[in-house]
């Protein structure tokens, strides 16, 4: 996959969140984030913006942490 360098962080965490399945592991959404972007964002630059788009928009971008061990979330709405 080609990077789109058109996209910031915010917008590549969005993409990457909007494929993800149900459930999801945070690093298959830190890797598909990386791959839109086509650089190497630190793991915590990533889960901090998703944290920041859930508050922004948690009926189109809500999760939980259902496995805090194994950072596995599950999507959720209102």
């Amino acid at each position: 996959m080609e990077k789109d360098t058109k996209l910031t962080i915010e917008q590549a965490v969005k993409r990457a969140y909007n494929k993800m399945p149900e459930e999801f592991f945070a690093i298959d959404l830190i890797n598909k984030t990386r791959q839109y972007l086509g650089t190497q964002p630190f793991d915590t630059t990533i889960l901090r913006k998703l944290r920041l788009i859930r508050q922004k928009d948690f009926q189109n971008f809500g999760w939980r942490c259902i496995d805090i061990k194994t950072a596995k979330y599950k999507k959720t709405t209102l």
